[in-house]
């Protein structure tokens, strides 16, 4: 049984007046619903919310409901309790909010709210630097007795999810439990594999996908070889050394076996045998226009483009028969035998010239091993 529930419910921030504090994953849920990529045939429009809004938070949540707020004609003000640097949204979603004119007030944490004159009136308790937690994040304490009132329309909350208390998350420390890294493997009398955002440190797609590979992997091993096979059947399965990601090509026997497992980085490409090329950028709208529209705002690279920036792959760690190593061997070592490049170690004398000219790292020195 596979368990990818995700996070569906909201956070509490359990401070008085609560209640009147909006649901800012349900906003966003109903802007979807309601059509706000303006599907002017069946002639839906978004909801019109004007005047300063408060929302509560520092994640992807808040940004995207603060970026949402300002396209249906409010402005947004998002207050979070740690300093910028430390907000978990992407980095490049802070920055585009704030291109489009939002306010991030930091250091300061909601206390209550009540209503007032048909407003809202946040209390923040503000907050100020603090020792280094345990995840290696700053913390925040409160700053003594100093707070400060905000007055909004309206408030959202967008401070985080959680699973539903209805599904039950795995224990790291029960015995049954083995977990790997972007899922958890519960051996009952029904074995579980909890995958998805229930159990990756990092809530994205990108870790949602290796989650499903993972899990994949983890099933078919449990079937065909047992749950003890499990382990070594997803770290095989990795492309490169370590904890790299896995492999679906390589857990099927494909093509990729054959190659090395070597990763290669930039210190290992020869960049003499290549030309500086700059990067091709797809751009984008600007924010004048872009907090104006909820249509996509990220362009896409034209052909050109996307053949030009294809080209400035190093394509690392592949031959493209340059021939170098062959012509730079001093001893003449190398030979090519059926369209193989192949090394005679009777000539060959270590001294790695042919690693060294290799453009794209294709070739590496190991020591010999008897």
């Amino acid at each position: 049984l596979l368990i990818g529930s995700g996070l569906a419910e909201s956070i509490k921030m359990n401070i008085p007046g609560e209640n009147l504090v909006e649901d800012g994953i349900e906003f966003l849920s109903n802007l979807q619903e309601a059509n706000s990529f303006h599907d002017d045939e069946n002639n839906k429009k978004i909801e019109k919310i004007e005047g300063d809004v408060g929302v509560i938070g520092g994640g992807n949540t808040a940004i995207d409901v603060a970026r949402s707020l300002i396209r249906s004609g409010a402005v947004p003000v998002i207050l979070y309790r740690r300093r910028k640097e430390d907000m978990p949204a992407f980095a490049h979603e802070i920055e585009m909010a704030e291109k489009e004119g939002i306010k991030i007030l930091e250091l300061m944490s909601p206390v209550s709210v009540k209503e007032e004159n048909n407003r809202l009136k946040i209390e923040m308790q503000m907050m100020k630097i603090g020792p280094v937690a345990d995840d290696g994040r700053t913390s925040v304490v409160s700053d003594g007795d100093l707070k400060q009132t905000f007055t909004f329309e309206k408030i959202y909350s967008g401070i985080g999810q959680k699973v539903k208390d209805s599904w039950s998350v795995p224990d790291g420390n029960i015995e049954n439990v083995i977990n790997f890294d972007h899922c958890s493997f519960v051996e009952e009398e029904i074995p579980v594999i909890f995958g998805g955002d229930i159990v990756n440190p990092v809530k994205s797609v990108t870790d949602a996908v290796a989650s499903g590979k993972q899990a994949a992997i983890a099933i078919d091993t449990y079937f065909k070889q047992g749950t003890a096979k499990i382990k070594d059947a997803i770290d095989s399965s990795r492309a490169g050394q370590g904890t790299g990601p896995v492999s679906m090509e390589l857990y099927t026997g494909g093509e990729r076996q054959q190659r090395n497992s070597h990763v290669v980085s930039k210190d290992d490409i020869n960049l003499d045998y290549f030309q500086v090329v700059a990067r091709e950028y797809p751009g984008s709208l600007p924010a004048e226009q872009s907090k104006n529209t909820f249509n996509e705002i990220d362009k896409t690279l034209k052909h050109d483009q996307a053949m030009k920036e294809a080209k400035r792959c190093f394509n690392c760690g592949f031959c493209n028969e340059c021939d170098n190593c062959r012509i730079f061997c001093p001893e003449v070592s190398i030979r090519i035998e059926n369209d193989t490049r192949k090394i005679n170690l009777d000539y060959c004398k270590g001294c790695g010239v042919c690693t060294v000219e290799c453009p794209r790292s294709a070739m590496i020195m190991e020591e010999e091993t008897i």
